[in-house]
């Protein structure tokens, strides 16, 4: 860009002077305090200045002074950026903050402001703050708040500890009862201070251990600001037993556990994102940017406050005050040949009046006449008059000189200030556009990425419907070799002896009722006299029961006008519990009884619940009482 004259400078010089820059409000989205455990304080502080120095020349495009290296103050823009150190030593801390502020990539009127803070204490561990602001109102936020990479770099390279609790860039995946108990301990501690969030795994997939939402991605994300566990279906349950429904997580849900979190909490203040809005990829980036929104204003009142311009302050009253040097010794003027100043042109040309007379010697004095008059003649006040002005002409000309060559000194600094502004207005937007086709490429990247995850899920759901039909249409084909059996042979011929009870169930029943292992070792033991009402009692549930549950049409049958009138069918106890059906829905949970005691000859209990998704019913004990906690 060229300019053939000064006005074309001076034009932009006053365009730009003239738009005024004010200063634009900053909003606090989050802040993260650490602290750094090492046997060598100073060593670590130094690590760790390092790592944050390396990052900001990474933002910046690889421009920062030299005294960002050594880790000192200094003060460095380039057009769309802006950063910012000061150092503060003393003989009680050693600290160095950082302020780094730059537009978003993907927004370019969106400027975030990043600050960094290392201090080091004598005689204790280093201490890392950071904040993260922005020139945006986060009332109704369209971003997703995320933690600096400089964090997760930091806590590669050293072991950072929050409230006690070590700051781990990896998910928790729970892989044990005994882990999911201690889970719930953690989260029902007085004392915890960081938000926990726990994906669970939908019932069924795949792969036990991966959630609807990435655990990895969102762990960089919120680290340190809250923990990230992953709770496969296997173990859902632990949590439903100890904090009841309402506040439990499961079937791909995501929960975020707050601090201050009891049995007895209200169950809005823990959001709760169910797993049907997370099937979609538009819909699990919405839900994740919730939850990071709200992490994000929980560390606003669970960590420490500070800022970089209180660092600032405190390098203003720490800084040594500077003594005003004395004033310095005229220099010597040598004075011009007429020039009225000097000593010599006073004699001459006075300031006003009559010259003096020349002194002469006591003889002179003596021999001269005396003068007729004092007064000067004409010719030579003329004279002073013009020596006069010769004077003041010569004593300014010097002044306006100097002042034409500052001026003009002036103006050319002014054409090299808005020249250099020019270049870093260009470089500035050179860069933005490598960053703009930077992000766009990752961006693409990232597509590409759930695109594949979509069509391997979309491949699962095909393989699993195609199962599903498989399955329905083998149970369609045993229920009619059944209902062709029973045409043929009329009824269906009940077992003669206890022991033949299992092999009966298995040829006669086997595609409508299915015995667990307890109800297979409860036949082995049966000491019931009346074979022939259990018999009777099974092949009901093969038969109205099982068609009432397939067509859902509302009529419930009864098993006391069809089969017995001693016999009731309802749902089982509370106190009645099986391991074959803790994950069974407590509705879903149903005995068949006759006789109300506790006599193995006469009393008979079948317990029982409806499999959806085999279509059949599954027998979990019979045919006597089950042990509770009463028995």
């Amino acid at each position: 860009m060229a300019f053939r004259s000064f006005e074309s400078f001076e034009a932009l010089r006053k365009q730009l002077g003239s738009a005024s820059f004010e200063a634009a409000p900053e909003y606090e989205i989050l802040r993260v305090a650490a602290r750094v455990e090492a046997d060598d304080g100073a060593a670590a502080a130094n690590t760790c200045r390092a790592v944050i120095h390396d990052w900001a020349r990474s933002r910046s495009g690889g421009e920062l002074p030299p005294a960002a290296e050594n880790h000192g103050s200094f003060s460095f823009s380039d057009g769309l950026w802006r950063c910012e150190g000061i150092r503060i030593e003393s003989a009680e801390t050693d600290t160095w903050a950082l302020r780094l502020r730059h537009s978003d990539g993907a927004d370019a009127g969106r400027v975030w402001i990043t600050e960094v803070d290392v201090e080091a204490p004598a005689g204790r561990h280093p201490e890392f703050r950071l904040r993260v602001l922005l020139d945006r109102d986060p009332s109704s936020p369209d971003f997703e708040p995320r933690v600096p990479e400089i964090l997760g770099k930091i806590a590669s390279r050293l072991e950072l500890r929050q409230f006690g609790e070590p700051i781990c860039a990896d998910p928790w995946f729970v892989d044990s009862p005994a882990e999911a108990e201690r889970l719930c301990q953690i989260l029902l501690a007085p004392d915890r201070r960081r938000p926990v969030i726990v994906l669970s795994v939908p019932e069924g997939a795949p792969e036990p251990c991966r959630p609807l939402l990435d655990p990895v991605l969102l762990t960089r994300a919120a680290l340190g600001l809250a923990s990230v566990v992953v709770l496969p279906a296997a173990f859902t349950w632990n949590l439903t037993r100890n904090f009841d429904k309402r506040l439990a997580v499961y079937n791909g849900a995501v929960r975020l556990y707050l601090p201050g979190f009891s049995r007895g909490a209200d169950e809005r203040k823990h959001c709760l994102i169910l797993g049907g809005r997370l099937e979609s990829w538009e819909g699990a980036m919405r839900c994740r940017a919730e939850i990071l929104r709200r992490v994000a204003e929980q560390s606003l009142h669970s960590q420490p406050a500070w800022s970089f311009e209180e660092v600032r302050e405190l390098a203003r009253q720490t800084a040594p005050r500077e003594e005003p040097a004395p004033p310095a010794a005229p220099s010597p003027v040598e004075p011009l040949e007429d020039d009225p100043a000097s000593p010599e042109a006073a004699e001459l040309v006075p300031a006003s009046g009559p010259p003096a007379a020349p002194k002469q010697t006591a003889v002179e004095e003596a021999a001269a006449p005396e003068p007729p008059s004092q007064r000067p003649s004409g010719a030579l006040r003329r004279l002073w008059k013009r020596a006069r002005r010769l004077a003041r002409l010569l004593s300014r000309t010097p002044a306006r000189l100097a002042g034409e060559d500052s001026e003009r000194a002036k103006r050319e600094r002014e054409n090299a200030a808005l020249r250099g502004r020019i270049d870093e207005l260009v470089h500035a937007v050179e860069r933005a556009e490598r960053t703009r086709r930077e992000s766009e490429a990752e961006s693409s990247k990232e597509k590409e990425f759930y695109l594949s995850e979509y069509e391997q899920a979309f491949r699962r759901a095909e393989a699993a419907e195609r199962q599903r039909s498989a399955v329905e249409e083998q149970l369609g084909k045993r229920v009619r070799q059944l209902t062709d059996q029973l045409q043929r042979h009329g009824r269906i011929p009940h077992p003669e002896t206890w022991k033949d009870m299992r092999q009966w169930c298995e040829e006669a029943l086997g595609g409508s009722v299915a015995l667990q292992p307890g109800a297979v070792q409860g036949i082995k033991k049966a000491e019931f006299d009346d074979l022939w009402l259990a018999a009777e009692c099974l092949l009901w549930l093969a038969g109205p029961y099982r068609e009432s549950r397939i067509a859902s049409t509302g009529r419930k049958p009864d098993i006391e006008k069809e089969v017995d009138s001693r016999l009731s069918d309802g749902p089982a106890g509370k106190s009645v519990q099986f391991k074959d059906w803790s994950h069974v829905p407590r509705h879903e949970r149903r005995n068949i009884s006759r006789g109300n005691n506790r006599e193995r000859k006469n009393c008979l209990r079948i317990y029982y619940y409806w499999d959806e998704t085999a279509g059949k019913v599954v027998i979990v004990s019979m045919p006597h009482h089950a042990h509770t906690r009463a028995s």
